[in-house]
């Protein structure tokens, strides 16, 4: 190590210790290169320093040498590696300082972009729910208003009402001139799993989403529905309730629809004909007639090899009927 200590100029005999002009009330002290300055006029550092082996040595009580290599300068050899050991030192550490600030950038740059891209996101999230939610709203309209038709002009039951031709011709929702975008999305498929490649007439439906009073069907109130005795199906007919909002079936409910196929499980009554109930709760002692509702719902009775009085409609089903 290179010293500069006023206090020593004038005894040390050593190339180690080079004589400096330096100020009456400072030290200069550097090791490997680094000039460390002491500028208290009270300084009370004593330093002990010897040469052995040819090596100056020192011990202190402060931490101002703690950078100090033990490294030999006896030599004008030892002199340059040390200060070329340090310059690379140096380098690495203004090097380690410029990546740390890069980085540092690069983090600031990254946050704001990743900031700015969840603004984006929820932007583009509340754009396309919204949206979804039109879209929905459209075909809901499109299904309670315009997808069925009355089949009887004094009852609230309906029809389904396809677009012209689609059922003669597979329903491919093409014609010549144009695709049927509105008539397959908010017509059949919206609510419709599949539609068979021809009607055969094996199965006839009537939507039921009104009350004999015209209103929706709701899931709070208790309805009933009187099924006649000489329903014309050869086989069987069946009614089962589904959601209005998701056009599925009743999420939970441990019933969702009856048939004639368990008609002996049902209560008749004195005529033959059975009335079934559809309520959040069924009404005591009809528990074997009650389909479980609890939400908005609209209603498929199906007749299964249906009959001639149907199609000549000289035989009705009665309007669901609110039990008030």
């Amino acid at each position: 190590m290179l010293i500069i200590y006023p206090m020593l100029i004038s005894n040390a005999v050593s190339e180690n210790i080079i004589p400096g002009i330096v100020k009456t009330a400072e030290a200069f002290i550097v090791v490997n290169q680094k000039i460390w300055i002491i500028d208290n006029p009270d300084v009370k550092r004593k330093f002990k320093i010897k040469l052995k082996s040819g090596r100056l040595t020192m011990q202190e009580n402060t931490s101002v040498l703690e950078e100090a290599d033990d490294i030999p300068y006896d030599s004008p050899e030892n002199w340059k590696d040390s200060k070329d050991q340090m310059r690379r030192k140096e380098k690495e550490k203004d090097t380690k300082k410029a990546e740390e600030k890069r980085t540092s950038k690069t983090q600031d740059k990254i946050k704001s972009s990743t900031d700015k891209k969840e603004d984006e996101d929820e932007e583009t999230k509340k754009a396309l729910q919204e949206g979804l939610d039109r879209a929905y709203a459209w075909m809901q309209d499109y299904f309670i208003n315009k997808s069925t038709i009355p089949y009887w002009k004094d009852r609230q039951w309906q029809i389904w009402q396809f677009a012209k031709g689609q059922p003669e011709a597979g329903f491919p929702y093409v014609t010549e001139d144009r695709i049927l975008t509105d008539e397959r999305a908010g017509g059949s498929y919206f609510w419709i799993t599949y539609l068979p490649k021809s009607l055969t007439g094996g199965a006839f439906y009537l939507t039921g989403l009104h009350d004999s009073d015209g209103k929706l069907l709701n899931g709070s109130d208790t309805y009933k529905l009187n099924v006649p005795k000489d329903t014309p199906a050869k086989d069987f007919w069946s009614v089962i309730v589904y959601s209005l909002k998701t056009k599925g079936f009743i999420e939970g409910a441990k019933r969702v629809g009856l048939s004639s196929q368990v008609i002996d499980q049902m209560k008749k009554n004195d005529d033959g004909s059975v009335d079934v109930y559809f309520a959040p709760r069924a009404l005591k002692g009809m528990e074997s007639n009650w389909i479980p509702t609890g939400e908005d719902f609209f209603l498929l009775f199906r007749l299964y090899g249906p009959d001639k009085p149907l199609f000549e409609k000289t035989w009705t089903l009665g309007d669901i009927q609110r039990v008030k």
